[in-house]
């Protein structure tokens, strides 16, 4: 019996780093992603929402090489997504800007990929305003995280705590 619902997945992330510098931690964080994205035959998610790990305080001076290892990381998925009609939304989550995440975006330039704007992400992390994230990404928003928080932790708070 279908109920017709839709569902998202929200794929791990945890120590996972699809940018990574080094080969075997890469090919680690695509083992463990690519977990979620075996189960698109069973579940035919509309989205799966991953988190490309860009933070700046870790990859200090080598945003070229991250991306560069985070565009062929995402490539290898997109046709898996494809096949099974899901979207690979990318979130925002340590990024003090929008700027590493519109080159990932533009880089991959695929319909398969969209970016999921996280709000609370935003709050805490980011040091730049919102209408710069509105500029740079909105076109790509294909889907939205929306919690709250004081400004100082992740929390996950319902919208206007």
């Amino acid at each position: 019996m279908d109920a017709g619902l839709k569902v998202t997945f929200h794929a791990p992330f945890m120590d996972l780093r699809p940018g990574a510098l080094d080969d075997t931690i890469r090919k680690t964080s695509l083992d463990r992603i690519r977990m979620v994205f075996d189960l698109i035959p069973y579940f035919q998610p509309l989205k799966i929402v991953c988190h490309p790990s860009f933070d700046d305080r870790y990859y200090v001076s080598c945003d070229d090489l991250w991306l560069e290892n985070s565009v062929n990381f995402w490539r290898q998925l997109i046709p898996v997504a494809g096949d099974g009609g899901t979207i690979i939304a990318l979130e925002n989550v340590y990024e003090k800007d929008p700027r590493i995440l519109r080159r990932l975006l533009e880089a991959l330039a695929s319909e398969q990929v969209c970016f999921c704007f996280d709000t609370g992400h935003f709050n805490v992390f980011s040091r730049t305003p919102l209408k710069t994230w509105m500029e740079e990404l909105g076109r790509y928003i294909g889907h939205l995280h929306l919690h709250d928080n004081f400004g100082k932790f992740d929390e996950h708070l319902p919208v206007g705590t």
